[in-house]
């Protein structure tokens, strides 16, 4: 009896098991569970996972088919809310399909991909949590952006970003298999207590030689705003810009023997300068500050590797490297005055380049002046400008962070409003809109028009041979 007792009690516990799977089951059928996300159309001819995708050839069109699906495979007609859809390297272009637009459980969809560095597929997601991943077999690989890339903003007038903002990128130099020519020559021009500027040389070729002493002509010179015309700089009529981008680091970069990560522990380091060559960096590219349109570009949360060897190259390599950069000469009619956005974007090609202006004042200024005492700028004027007219301009300079001594000559009262200045030469950082920064390097980016000001000019003659 009692065995029966149990046989009879587990068929009874098996009956309600089974009972409560078929059950489940059955409230599984029809209630959405996934996804299926099919490329019906792309650039691609065939299913070849390695076939890279040229930037060149604009944006990457890719046509979609999107099923709704229940746990059994089976369509489902229902769909509760709007869809996300990105790549696993960033947005794509919609970002939003409407619940509204799926016909029987089904939509067709044409978008845009991101170019970034590396293999990227497509994903659809639901406020719910169910998901869609594009076919296995037809993942996308992109080659890797340069800095022109990233830099060049949107075509849509209204703003200066791009369409790689808020994404990881990775640029490093690599050599063309074909050509054997190498792209991607990245040459830090500046490096500063909170990252470096790096510059992409190939676009330099400045003098039919190499433009960065490396031996190499590349016949591309649309990144240098200057060149060499019988031994001497003239503007470029070819020169597009966009050529040289901000790593904000945070601090000084550093290198940790070819490897860049913080906290790396007690190994030897050494801090990167003007001349030094990365052989790639990565980070997420952002317009700073956040929420600004046309404010600097930058990457953020960066790594990098120099090239190999280059820590131990003397200080006089270096120096040549950086005698093949050329410096942009900005016209008076490059000043913006608040109010007047329309030089903004002509102005967007020099960032982050090195820069100089010539035959300026000192604007309204003294030691308590908020932009001074909070952000250590001061003002710039076109020599003539009506400084009294209610004008903002676009220039500020920031001398103490390179040329702290010429501060000095501010704070004694030696020089300020209406001081002339022969020329200043530095770093161009945009800040937002309107507003661009010069950062000067060092003392010998600062010429005074009288020269008997605090012994300036004669100071300089002696470190800078200017």
């Amino acid at each position: 009896m009692k065995k029966l007792f149990i046989l009879i009690s587990f068929s009874l516990v098996f009956m309600i098991s089974c009972g409560e799977i078929e059950q489940e089951q059955m409230d599984l059928k029809g209630k959405l569970f996934q996804f299926e996300v099919n490329v019906i159309n792309s650039p691609f001819t065939s299913n070849d996972t390695k076939s890279d995708v040229p930037y060149a050839e604009g944006e990457f069109v890719v046509d979609l088919e999107i099923t709704a699906k229940d746990f059994y495979g089976d369509t489902v007609e229902d769909i509760a809310s709007n869809l996300k859809i990105y790549t696993s390297t960033g947005s794509c272009k919609p970002s939003i399909i409407e619940k509204s637009a799926f016909v029987n459980g089904k939509v067709n969809i044409t978008v845009s991909l991101l170019k970034t560095y590396g293999t990227s597929f497509v994903v659809v997601e639901d406020l719910e949590g169910n998901i869609g991943i594009s076919d296995e077999e037809k993942k996308f690989f992109f080659k890797e952006l340069d800095i022109y890339d990233i830099q060049i903003p949107s075509s849509d007038s209204s703003t200066a970003s791009n369409f790689y903002n808020d994404h990881y990128i990775k640029i490093s130099q690599n050599v063309d298999l074909d050509t054997g020519v190498k792209h991607n020559n990245l040459l830090v021009t500046h490096a500063s207590g909170s990252g470096m500027y790096v510059i992409d040389t190939d676009r330099l070729d400045v003098d039919g030689a190499a433009s960065d002493a490396d031996g190499v002509t590349t016949g591309d010179n649309t990144g240098a705003c200057m060149i060499k015309s019988n031994g001497q700089w003239v503007k470029n009529p070819n020169f597009i810009g966009f050529s040289t981008v901000f790593i904000y680091s945070r601090n000084a970069p550093i290198n940790y023997d070819g490897d860049s990560s913080v906290g790396a522990g007690e190994e030897e380091f050494s801090y990167l300068r003007s001349g030094h060559k990365l052989d790639w960096f990565s980070g997420n590219l952002v317009e700073f500050p956040p929420g600004i349109s046309n404010g600097m570009t930058e990457l953020g949360f960066p790594i990098w590797e120099m090239l190999d060897g280059e820590t131990e190259l003397p200080a006089e390599v270096l120096d040549e490297r950086m005698t093949h950069i050329p410096v942009c000469e900005l016209e008076h009619s490059d000043f913006v005055i608040k109010g007047n956005s329309t030089l903004i974007k002509n102005l967007e090609k020099y960032e982050s380049n090195i820069v100089t202006i010539k035959d300026v004042v000192v604007g309204d200024f003294d030691k308590d002046n908020k932009d001074y005492k909070i952000y250590s700028q001061w003002q710039v004027y076109p020599t003539g400008t009506d400084m009294n007219a209610s004008l903002k301009p676009t220039f500020r300079v920031v001398s103490i962070t390179g040329a702290s001594e010429f501060d000095d000559l501010f704070k004694d009262g030696t020089i300020g409003k209406g001081t002339e200045i022969t020329e200043i030469t530095g770093i161009l950082h945009h800040v937002y809109a309107e507003l661009w920064v010069i950062y000067l390097r060092d003392n010998c980016d600062i010429k005074l028009k009288d020269g008997s000001l605090g012994g300036w000019n004669e100071k300089i003659a002696s470190e800078c041979n200017k």
